[in-house]
């Protein structure tokens, strides 16, 4: 990756007429510390890998141009192979992956296709997120530059050293973060290189951004678009799967018996 003017990347954002075309980066070359012996990724999530879940729903957005999937060493076949089984043909390259999300984020961003002017990190364990949502993240994003999802916070939050609350922030300033994020691609680009050259390790991409002093505009995200870190979250997964699955099954249903009365009363 090139050194950029950030100077230069800050003024030319929001300036330019941003094409559409829209890269999504998967990084996807976490340890799973947390989740116990096994890979989240290749857990089954009724019936299919957690990963291909993910990539489907990248695969399903009009807006996703390509998609770039940041592995471990040892799984870049097996990804690449998933894809296939799975009719993924967004996908552009499986590469890996590096010890930090910057490190993952920055072998995806080699990957991209010089056209991408818009670049979409998705988190590889959130396989709920609907493309409806990536879409309305993309076309946003076309405008502001730099777009996040996120929910309201239903819990009060404590901030706490040492074993002693320090303070109680407003419940309604508080949001939780979620993927996926979009941004311009050289706005991304420019945030990778400063939190490396800071030695930071940031948690979500729009950290990085915010380093940069840009404003990162926030999109009402989905409930259901979970990340899954602990196993029993899988549970509450394939709930939410099938849940989502009754509620379209019933939704097409209604639609066909509107359709069959609305043929009746024509003839």
């Amino acid at each position: 990756m090139k050194k950029i003017n950030l100077r230069g990347v800050l003024q030319a954002v929001g300036a330019a007429d941003t094409p559409r075309f829209c890269a999504a980066i998967v990084p996807a070359a976490g340890a799973s510390s947390r989740f116990g012996d096994s890979d989240k990724l290749w857990a089954m999530l009724c019936g299919i890998p957690v990963l291909a879940r993910t990539l489907k729903a990248l695969e399903e957005t009009p807006e996703v141009g390509e998609i770039i999937v940041a592995a471990r060493k040892d799984c870049l076949d097996n990804v690449a192979e998933l894809g296939k089984t799975y009719g993924i043909t967004k996908l552009r390259a499986v590469v890996r992956g590096g010890n930090t999300r910057e490190e993952s984020v920055k072998a995806g961003l080699l990957a991209v296709s010089p056209e991408a002017a818009l670049v979409c990190v998705h988190d590889a364990a959130r396989p709920l997120a609907t493309p409806d949502l990536i879409g309305r993240l993309i076309r946003l994003a076309d405008t502001v530059n730099a777009v996040i999802p996120a929910i309201p916070v239903r819990d009060t939050v404590k901030t706490v050293r040492q074993g002693a609350i320090t303070s109680t922030p407003k419940r309604e300033d508080l949001r939780l973060a979620q993927t996926p994020q979009v941004f311009d691609r050289h706005l991304l680009e420019a945030a990778i290189l400063k939190a490396e050259a800071d030695k930071k390790n940031y948690t979500d991409d729009a950290s990085a951004v915010e380093a940069l002093g840009v404003c990162v505009r926030v999109l009402e995200g989905e409930r259901e678009n979970i990340k899954l870190t602990y196993p029993e979250d899988m549970a509450y997964a394939e709930l939410l799967l099938k849940l989502r699955e009754r509620r379209d099954a019933s939704c097409a249903s209604d639609t066909a018996t509107t359709s069959t009365g609305s043929s009746k009363d024509a003839g």
